[in-house]
Parts: C-alpha cells; structure tokens; sequence
C-alpha cells in the first residue's frame, strides 16, 4: 500500500521540515554580504563611505544597474524563445536541446572547480612553484 511521501521527509522541528532549514541557511547565506554592508553603516565607518562616494561607488552602481537590465533582457529573450520552441514545436533534437537548456544551471560549478584547481598548481605557494627556479635563478617567494 502506497504511503503519503510527506511521511517520509525528516523533520527538523515539529512545525518545520528538513528543507525549510535547508532554505533558511541557504537564504542567510547569499544575504550576508548585504547583511554585512547593513552592519558596516552601523559602525563608525564615515570616512570609508566618504571616499568611496568620492570616488567609485556611482560608477560601480552604474555598472552593477546596466549589467542587471542587460543580463536580465537576454536571458528573457534568449530563455523565453527557446522555452518555447521545445514546448510548442516538434523538431530534430528537441529532447537533446531539452536537456542541454538545463546545462547553465550547473556550469557554475564546472567553472569554479576549474578554477579553483588551476589557480592551486599556479600559485605561489603551491609544490611546482616551491620547486622550480624564477627564470632570473632565485627560488619562488
């Protein structure tokens, strides 16, 4: 006999599941940088504030507004229209192009791994560079 799933998820608290907490720290964490902006207004930072005004903060909320209308534009237009096509038409390769539409959504991942592990054989402390002679004959810093 088939049992209800909801039966099944564990719970973190008597009014709340598993994934509710999953949420909750997933969301406090993507809001900390602003959570720490928020807390840097509170401290006696004037001066700071002061000379990034004076210097690159309208410039850097200039480019963060154009890149958010940008990107935000494209990937209506671009998600929109292929969206459609896969639901609405029947094509060569729709079921190919179904799955490989979900492809962006774990690239981030592929991206920082890759990175992450070039940056580690590149860097300054790393064993190759601990190892091999500057091109002037001193050993790496």
């Amino acid at each position: 006999m088939l049992q209800p799933i909801r039966k099944y998820i564990p719970t973190l608290s008597p009014g709340g599941s598993l994934w509710t907490g999953v949420a909750i720290a997933i969301a406090l964490a993507v809001a900390s940088p602003v959570f720490f902006i928020l807390g840097s207004l509170v401290h006696n930072s004037r001066e700071i504030w002061e000379h990034l005004i004076a210097t690159v903060l309208f410039r850097y909320l200039e480019n963060t507004v154009i890149l958010m209308i940008g990107v935000g534009l494209l990937v209506i237009i671009l998600g929109v229209a292929t969206a459609w096509l896969v639901a609405a038409c029947e094509f060569a390769g729709r079921r190919v192009l179904e799955w490989a539409l979900l492809l962006p959504l774990a690239a981030p991942a592929y991206v920082l791994a890759y990175t992450e592990g070039i940056g580690s054989l590149v860097s300054i402390t790393s064993p190759p560079t601990s190892v091999w002679p500057k091109p002037q004959g001193r050993p790496w810093p």
